[in-house]
Order: structure tokens, then C-alpha cells, then sequence
């Protein structure tokens, strides 16, 4: 099995404000090229992690998946 080490690196430290909504800082906005009413995937892992994919890059994070 061919398994390659994401890259992965941490930008910032998100909140959860009291309304549930997570408030994203703008650097982090500003990196991803986030806007209001952008699209994302939510991805859940063994119920502790949480990832959001851009809608559009769904079909790039299946090759990624498949090739893993």
C-alpha cells in the first residue's frame, strides 16, 4: 500500500461562537479565498476531527482517497 503523508499545517485557532457558528479568522479567509455563501463539504473522523473541503475540490479529494 502506497499511504503519503498529507500535507497538513495549522494556520489558526477557530471559535465557536454562541450561536454554533464558527468564526473563521481572516487570515485564514484570506488564504483560502473564502467569501460569504462559499460551499463546503463537512468531513468527519472517528467523530473528533472535523474538515471542510471546498465543494469544487470534491472530485481532487477522491483521486486523493482512491490513490491513498
Amino acid at each position: 500500500m502506497n499511504c503519503k503523508k498529507p500535507n497538513l499545517s495549522i494556520l489558526w485557532v477557530v471559535t465557536v461562537g454562541t450561536k454554533w457558528q464558527i468564526v473563521i479568522p481572516k487570515e485564514i479567509r484570506d488564504t483560502l479565498g473564502i467569501v460569504p455563501w462559499k460551499k463546503f463539504i463537512t468531513l468527519l473522523k472517528d467523530d473528533k476531527y472535523l474538515g471542510l473541503v471546498d465543494h469544487e475540490d470534491m472530485d481532487d479529494l477522491k483521486k486523493y482517497i482512491d490513490t491513498a
